[in-house]
């Protein structure tokens, strides 16, 4: 227990009255709360102002008048006043002696954004899953892979976790695909050793861009997967949902071997491009190979022979109605919807889920020993299994409940549109009693490269890691993000690259930064002063900050999802703050509002701690550096998302001294 007795001779002037602080700010490890007494002359008033925090003011004697927004009212002796973040307010002296009242200022952030934003947030809970699409283990990661689901996923899960989700990101290697043995014949390697090859190389090149994965499936090496597809497969058969049919097919009448996927090309049905075997990556729609324009066995070069054949066949005709039903709920981007009405309005067709293959998950049933779950199918199935397995379900058989209460989102390139929100969501209906799937697509198109597609198996590529050779992982996370291919073809250059580079994170970002150090280390000892009076402008600015913050989540959020928009609402943010910096640079000097001088720097500083959390998603080792650079210590993600712009607390240092991104040089 302390007593604190008054000494009238230790007042010091602030507000046009005396003041003495009984409690000082609050730092990390003190009090919750400032308390100060104030006292005001006869016939003076404290200078009006408002700030961020809440205050209370406790009349001890004498009497007087406060005005809070244009209103008055007169207190006395016994009188307590409350005032809200952002209320502009003052009180006079309107009696013959001092007018002596204690106030007691805290801060309470989430309140002060819904008094000064009008945005206030709820804390999230439960468990999200982000799936990024697997690569095909048949060559390493180019930049147009990046770009799309890879860097995209990355980013949404980072934000989840920052909202406060338990967040599990799943991936893995598309181990079983048709490509793979493609590759494993050009270069003399088994299938099995291919994909183990490429599969290192594309980790590899995912570590060095910091794309993190919380779990990663390689159905090669892992038993408990391919008998989890089988499981699955068979309660769809049992179902009547896949089926036993004999159906024409492609065969190569020199090799005499069944063609699908790469080992055919001709011309797509539906828009008559050029395309391989299944799918349309021009138009996305799904082809038989039979019904191929022009086709050629790219095995031997010849024209293909069409045989029956007897396979196993998904029902996908019978979800037409649900598939529609799905996509209304999660607003589907209009290229996935108008893709959807088209196989409808055609029919959809049945598609065949076996191959006669020796590469692959084996048929469990009895007569197609010799064909594999074709890799598209088996996908489906391994993500149903995967994630009731990550649900902590008692067996395979609880699928209905752990897969059903899952929530999350794809990532996927448009050359995988099908399969994601069209055959997918109709064998996840298939296995659950209900229509309780609440996956969201995030569908991205192609990355160009000098105008022309990124192609592994053309070459026709920038790698990932040579491209990070030569440039900061983060500065190229930027610009992937910057130029990602959202709703049409974007197109990458190194001369684009490196402009974009200079003019935003080189021009603009580190000078604003730097010079923020300097003004720190200059006028105030390189720590943050505490937030005095606040100007009109000044708290436009703070509005401001919550508005790009929500703005910013918005696209990191499912259905809105643009990275694009994102980085340049964080290059906003660094233009509007700037331009905050150079307004309220004035108040130096200016004795009698060094209130306000105080209230601008400390702004500042809150809007580089904003731009290192909002830019954390795409940026993380940035966000990391930045962060500690303003006093906040090891970044954590777990739920740090703010709700309003985090002002640093009085009295924290900062060390903004040195450059971040041109501590790398940019060859690209």
């Amino acid at each position: 227990m302390e007593t604190v007795v008054v000494p009238r001779n230790r007042f010091y002037p602030a507000y046009d009255v005396h003041m003495f602080d009984v409690l000082p700010p609050p730092r990390n490890a003190g009090t919750p709360f400032q308390a100060s007494w104030a006292l005001v002359a006869p016939g003076e008033s404290s200078k009006p102002h408002r700030h961020d925090e809440f205050e209370s003011f406790f009349i001890a004697d004498g009497i007087g008048r406060v005005t809070c927004n244009d209103i008055s009212c007169p207190v006395e002796k016994g009188a307590v006043v409350h005032f809200d973040p952002f209320e502009r307010h003052t009180i006079e002296n309107t009696g013959h002696g001092d007018l002596l009242f204690l106030s007691v200022v805290w801060r309470n952030p989430r309140a002060a954004a819904a008094h000064a934003a009008n945005r206030p947030t709820q804390p999230n809970r439960g468990r999200r899953y982000v799936i990024s699409m697997p690569p095909t283990p048949n060559g390493d990661l180019h930049l147009g892979h990046l770009s799309g689901p890879y860097l995209g996923g990355d980013a949404h899960a980072r934000f989840l976790r920052m909202r406060g989700f338990d967040v599990v990101h799943v991936s893995g290697m598309d181990d079983f695909q048709s490509y793979v043995v493609a590759k494993s014949r050009a270069i003399g390697l088994s299938p099995a050793a291919t994909a183990d090859h490429y599969a290192d190389e594309i980790s590899a090149t995912l570590a060095s861009m910091d794309i993190r994965y919380h779990h990663v499936v390689r159905p090669l090496h892992s038993r408990e997967y391919r008998a989890g597809v089988q499981h699955l497969f068979l309660k769809l058969v049992e179902s009547g949902d896949v089926y036993a049919s004999e159906q024409p097919a492609l065969f190569d009448p020199v090799r005499d071997c069944y063609l699908f996927e790469c080992d055919v090309a001709g011309r797509c049905p539906y828009c008559r491009s050029h395309t391989s075997g299944n799918i349309c990556e021009e138009c996305g729609h799904p082809n038989s190979c039979v019904d191929l324009f022009d086709p050629t066995s790219l095995v031997s070069g010849v024209v293909p022979e069409i045989r029956p054949i007897q396979r196993l066949h998904f029902r996908l005709s019978r979800y037409a109605g649900l598939l529609r039903r799905i996509h209304d709920r999660q607003s589907s981007p209009p290229r996935l919807r108008a893709l959807l009405e088209q196989l409808i309005e055609r029919g959809l067709p049945d598609v065949a889920v076996t191959h006669p293959s020796a590469w692959g998950v084996e048929v469990p049933v009895e007569g197609f020993q010799r064909q594999a779950v074709w890799a598209w199918f088996e996908m489906a199935l391994g993500h149903v299994d995967t994630i009731t397995r990550l649900g902590a379900a008692n067996s395979a058989d609880a699928v209905s409940e752990a897969f059903a209460a899952a929530k999350g989102a794809y990532f996927f390139g448009y050359d995988n549109s099908f399969y994601c929100t069209i055959l997918y969501p109709a064998v996840f209906a298939a296995l659950l009693p209900s229509e309780a799937i609440d996956l969201n697509f995030v569908c991205n198109e192609f990355y160009l490269l000098e105008d022309k597609k990124f192609s592994t198996s053309r070459g026709h590529a920038i790698w990932g890691r040579s491209f990070l050779d030569e440039t900061q992982p983060d500065a190229a996370r930027f610009y992937l993000a910057y130029s990602r291919p959202e709703e049409r073809r974007t197109n990458f250059t190194k001369a684009q690259y490196a402009a974009t580079v200079t003019e935003h994170l080189l021009q603009r970002w580190e000078p604003w930064l730097l010079d923020l150090g300097s003004r720190l280390q200059r006028d105030w000892d390189a720590k943050v002063p505490d937030t005095g009076s606040w100007t009109g402008q000044q708290t436009a600015f703070y509005r401001r900050l919550a508005e790009l913050t929500a703005s910013v989540a918005e696209c990191y959020e499912p259905t809105s999802f643009s990275t694009q928009t994102a980085t340049r609402l964080l290059c906003e943010l660094v233009r509007e703050a700037e331009q905050f910096g150079r307004a309220e640079c004035h108040w130096r000097g200016a004795v009698a509002h060094h209130a306000e001088a105080r209230t601008a720097i400390a702004l500042e500083c809150g809007a580089a701690r904003l731009l290192a959390l909002l830019s954390a998603p795409i940026m993380p080792a940035f966000a990391e550096w930045l962060w500690s650079a303003l006093g906040g210590g090891v970044l954590s993600l777990e739920g740090s998302w703010p709700s309003v712009p985090p002002i640093p607390l009085p009295g924290t240092s900062v060390a903004l001294s040195s450059p971040y991104f041109t501590a790398h040089r940019h060859h690209a």
